[in-house]
């Protein structure tokens, strides 16, 4: 037999059960993934990204998602020093670089483009003098290390994101 139980401890346990209830109600039953609002994503969003292997296991270990973990690689840097100095860029394959409007007088003295007596506090890239050569190398480098990384990466930096999203 149990011991009788005070009425305030029936009170408290009916309290509880009726917050449990409540909070159960608030919660929506989803039927259909794409109503999921966290981490979802389908076998052909993530077929031919790097790193990433579907139901790769064997009959007695299922493994249906491997994801590796991948590092991310830096983007390519000018080989022209005449160029990084008037490059500006970022570890982002989505945000597009572009050339500086001015950059110190210094900087072109550190990369050997200018003599130090002559160098201006600031260069303004309209008045520069070899304005089009470094506009030549931009579009270059744009056109072929630029667009290289970014395709190679893109998918790689969606393989880190998805990485990233499971360990979560």
């Amino acid at each position: 037999m149990h011991a009788p139980v005070a009425p305030e401890i029936n009170r408290l346990i009916d309290l509880i059960d009726y917050v449990e209830a409540t909070e159960r109600d608030k919660l929506k039953t989803v039927l259909d993934y794409q109503d999921h609002k966290a981490f979802r994503k389908t076998g052909t969003e993530l077929q031919g990204l790097p790193g990433v292997a579907l139901d790769v296991g064997r009959d007695d270990d299922p493994i249906w998602l491997r994801v590796d973990r991948l590092p991310k690689k830096a983007p390519p840097a000018p080989e022209d020093a005449e160029l990084s100095v008037w490059l500006t860029y970022r570890d982002d394959p989505k945000s597009e670089p572009r050339l500086k409007s001015e950059v110190a007088g210094a900087a072109l003295v550190e990369a050997g483009l200018i003599p130090a007596e002559h160098a201006p506090e600031q260069v303004s890239f309209e008045h520069f003098a070899e304005r089009e050569m470094v506009e030549l190398l931009f579009e270059f480098w744009l056109k072929n290390a630029w667009a290289d990384w970014v395709e190679t990466e893109t998918p790689r930096r969606e393989t880190i994101t998805l990485y990233n999203a499971l360990f979560m």
